[in-house]
């Protein structure tokens, strides 16, 4: 890793790791959260699970307990709507008819508990549920 992704990392309040949900990602995903525990960064990380639904991805319960920390969010495998949306140079919440997609709404919830949280100060990012909390 960088040495200035690691300083601005120790200056953010929260770092995401992405992964998918199969046994391969969360294996490297695991090595990277134990150097970042090293790295006095353990108590930001939180996972965003990627293509979660699935047919063979491990449940998220499963996910936290190999990577011993919370999963903030899980997105959908929608690589229709994303080559779609690379295609136009867009993204998936801002193309055409993928806003309608499971994956924009995601996004978009994903984007609103992000913001409500950094409005209400302290506490978790997430909820008892593992997901972003919104109110």
């Amino acid at each position: 890793m960088e040495r200035h992704s690691l300083q601005i990392m120790q200056e953010s309040k929260l770092v995401f790791l992405v992964c998918n949900p199969e046994q391969g990602s969360l294996f490297l995903a695991r090595e990277k959260i134990e150097f970042l525990q090293s790295m006095g960064l353990g108590d930001r990380v939180w996972v965003i699970l990627n293509r979660a639904d699935q047919a063979l991805a491990i449940p998220q319960e499963g996910a936290e307990e190999f990577l011993g920390v919370p999963v903030a969010a899980k997105f959908s495998d929608d690589t229709f709507w994303v080559r779609l949306a690379e295609a136009g140079a867009s993204s998936v919440v801002g193309s055409g008819k993928g806003k309608a997609s499971k994956l924009a709404r995601e996004f978009r919830e994903f984007s609103r508990a992000l913001i409500l949280n950094s409005r209400g100060g302290g506490g978790t990012p997430v909820d008892e549920g593992s997901m972003l909390a919104v109110a």
